[in-house]
């Protein structure tokens, strides 16, 4: 990207070289893109490229988070104008598709975490009591399972707290209560 470019996206090579070096990634497969309007909250987009060579089809362009120093949580609209915005200024212009594979705009939770880690949580959500998802000593040992996959796969790094109640609200219709539960998660 050219400093000149009319995005509201800059790049910062300070922040994709500190990602690069906490999460031992090589340089070249991390960016930090800091957005310069109010409107996008002065976030920042970390990126992620894995291109495999070999096969077209294993390379990927992932965003493992976007952050705000205007608010302390974005909260799911605003997430996803600061991707959509992302996406049409720097992914359409500066990364062809033909090297990169995008993901969908609806991305499910089966598609961000390991299909054991999935498995333990489905088991879990499917039998535990609504109301009070974790009274039972068998729904409390589930839900550990669940949360041990997720460590050991790594999933962690992957979800995080609004994901999963997105996924209860959304996908498997958890009512109101779901607030005062997804507190003691």
């Amino acid at each position: 990207m050219k400093a000149e470019d009319n995005s509201d996206f800059g790049y910062n090579e300070e922040l994709s070289n500190g990602m690069a070096l906490s999460d031992f990634i090589p340089i070249e497969c991390v960016a930090c893109f800091v957005a310069k309007t109010k409107q996008l909250f002065h976030s920042k987009v970390y990126i992620l490229i894995n291109i495999d060579e070999e096969k077209d089809t294993n390379s990927y362009l992932w965003i493992p988070n976007i952050v705000s120093s205007d608010v302390d949580d974005l909260e799911k609209d605003g997430y996803n104008k600061v991707v959509k915005a992302f996406i049409s200024q720097v992914i359409t212009k500066h990364i062809s598709r033909d090297k990169i594979l995008l993901t969908e705009e609806e991305v499910q939770l089966s598609d961000i975490i390991s299909k054991k880690t999935y498995e333990r949580l489905e088991t879990w959500e499917r039998t535990s009591d609504h109301n009070s998802p974790f009274s039972h000593p068998l729904d409390r040992n589930k839900w550990m399972a669940f949360i041990c996959s997720a460590f050991i796969n790594e999933d962690d790094k992957k979800m995080n707290s609004g994901i999963l109640e997105d996924w209860l609200r959304e996908d498997k219709e958890w009512g109101t209560y779901l607030n005062n539960i997804i507190d003691k998660v």
